[in-house]
């Protein structure tokens, strides 16, 4: 004896041919505003610019007390690599 519900279908080949009939019913009851979704989709002529939103930096403080670093090149024996001559 089997667990479960009772299946509605015998077999695969009728599962799917009651999921088409499912599908064409919805198609033929909405079909009006489904063909204009697919119209509006592809006909849309607005250039859509693909642009790389910045980058969000969080900034603590007023940001116009932020003062410019320099840093001098060291000039010693160790960092001859580091420098040009």
């Amino acid at each position: 004896m089997g667990r479960g519900r009772k299946p509605k279908w015998e077999t695969e080949e009728e599962r799917e041919e009651a999921i088409k009939e499912s599908k064409m019913k919805y198609y033929k009851k909405n079909r009006v505003e489904i063909l204009q979704k697919q119209k509006d989709k592809y006909n849309n002529t607005e250039s859509v610019s693909v642009t790389v939103p910045p980058k969000k930096v969080t900034v603590y403080g007023n940001p116009s007390d932020v003062e410019d670093v320099r840093f001098d090149p060291i000039e010693d024996e160790s960092a001859s690599h580091y420098t040009t001559k």
